[in-house]
């Protein structure tokens, strides 16, 4: 698995793609993580020692931090394709897996098959023009035999990207999924709700108004706006916003 978000850390997409390296190693293959280290650890020992804190347990899997080189202050992808390339190739392969389009401009170069997995419609967000970009060279090397899926986490999904042009033979949707058993539901609704700050369950019980619940970074590009006005909009509902990292 290639990535290019700094581990550790307990970011959404850092902590999908453990999860991804834990569910192929439960199916039997042997798994290798190639990643940066992140920012704020100075050796790799002390990224290391961090791990079991973030994710409950020593991760069963290998980990290979690769260079972090920013270019222009960013872009570390690009930054960094020698010193992962060099690190793909020094070890015994059998496919590479990826949920960053970056690497889709380089992978191909790593002499073994990969697959890419799309969880947008829009590859850069942020960035028409960066997404129009990177759209380009993902579907063109999904004709390529290097790329061996391109795997979409819906069905709807699925069909946008055939719709650029990926072929529909390299195309398979696999939705997300979660261990359920990680989470405890022997709560009740009251007392989880009793739980989170600022909830009080009394006040849900004197006044038991429907409750919407956003949980994640506080990001313009996840919509933020737009539930704000929804809350505006419908003050006969209780909205809750839960996260950070803005």
């Amino acid at each position: 698995y290639v990535h290019s978000r700094g581990l550790p850390s307990v970011e959404a997409n850092v902590v999908q793609v453990v999860q991804m390296c834990r569910a192929f190693g439960s199916l039997g293959h042997d798994v290798t993580l190639f990643i940066p280290r992140a920012e704020e650890f100075t050796t790799d020992a002390h990224a290391r020692e961090k791990i079991p804190h973030l994710f409950g347990e020593e991760l069963p899997f290998e980990i290979v931090f690769v260079p972090r080189i920013k270019l222009f202050g960013r872009l570390e992808v690009l930054g960094s394709v020698r010193g992962t390339l060099n690190a793909l190739r020094r070890h015994q392969l059998d496919l590479i897996y990826t949920r960053n389009p970056w690497s889709v401009l380089f992978l191909p170069r790593a002499g073994v098959p990969y697959v890419f997995e799309a969880h947008e419609e829009h590859v850069h967000v942020r960035s028409p023009m960066l997404g129009r970009f990177l759209k380009r060279p993902i579907v063109r090397n999904s004709r390529k035999p290097s790329c061996a899926l391109v795997v979409t986490i819906s069905d709807a999904l699925r069909k946008i990207w055939e719709g650029y042009g990926v072929p529909h033979d390299k195309l398979l949707a696999a939705h997300d999924g979660v261990e359920l058993e990680r989470f405890d539901t022997s709560l009740t609704k009251v007392e989880a709700r009793g739980q989170l700050a600022g909830l009080h369950p009394s006040s849900f019980i004197l006044h038991p108004s429907p409750l919407v619940v956003y949980a994640g970074v506080l990001r313009f590009d996840r919509g933020i706006d737009q539930m704000l006005h929804a809350a505006s909009a419908l003050p006969e509902l209780e909205f809750c916003f839960v996260g950070g990292s803005v």
